[in-house]
């Protein structure tokens, strides 16, 4: 199951417990794999930039080795 919470810009895997009517990942654990969308320029997320704006989708999608 693919979870994408609400906030924008500033939409964190914490929005889940914190914002939200019910927790998503604890409801439905156990009957489905959960994903969770990371947005990169979220306050408070472990995603870091800079976006290359000369590329930004692709460099949104380049896997890094890092």
């Amino acid at each position: 199951m693919l979870l994408i919470a609400g906030g924008g810009l500033n939409a964190t895997i914490a929005n889940f417990s914190t914002n939200s009517p019910f927790n998503p990942i604890e409801e439905f654990r156990g009957a489905y794999r959960c994903v969770a969308a990371d947005l990169r320029n979220a306050n408070g997320g472990d995603s870091s930039g800079p976006l290359e704006v000369e590329r930004p989708w692709d460099a949104y999608t380049t896997i890094s080795s890092a």
